[in-house]
């Protein structure tokens, strides 16, 4: 079974590491600590058997969230936990946003089967690359 906890500090170095195994923008530890100093922050992590399986970072303000970062483990992914970590942001505001890289086809349909739609695009965000504005309302799932 996954477990979703929020962040503590002891967890920062993992968060870090999973980050940079997933994530070509990956947080360092002093990024997430200074994120985690902003009333704001949010940052959840998921454990299966004891072990870090997911993390996921938003900034939630006035019923709405931006997703930051989700990275979820090799080892774990397509059993359940992208889902239930950003159903953990979801849960909380009333509208959720995010860009995700436009050649980044599977998180773009993993995010559009959690019930988020593509509005815009940024161009050249991702260092050239163009960078996909998504967002959903919490009930137009």
């Amino acid at each position: 079974m996954t477990e979703i906890k929020p962040l503590t500090e002891d967890m920062i170095p993992a968060a870090a590491s999973l980050e940079r195994e997933c994530l070509d923008t990956a947080w360092s530890e002093r990024a997430i600590r200074e994120f985690l100093a902003s009333e704001t922050a949010v940052y959840l992590y998921a454990e299966r058997d004891g072990r870090l399986c997911g993390v996921i970072s938003a900034s939630v303000v006035c019923g709405e969230a931006e997703i930051e970062n989700l990275a979820v483990a090799p080892w774990a992914r397509r059993s359940g936990v992208a889902s239930a970590l950003v159903g953990s942001i979801t849960g909380t505001a009333d509208k959720v946003f995010l860009l995700v890289r436009r050649d980044n086809g599977g998180a773009r349909a993993f995010y559009q089967a959690a019930g988020f739609t593509e509005n815009g695009i940024r161009r050249g965000f991702y260092g050239g690359t163009d960078a996909i504005f998504m967002e959903m309302r919490n009930g137009e799932k």
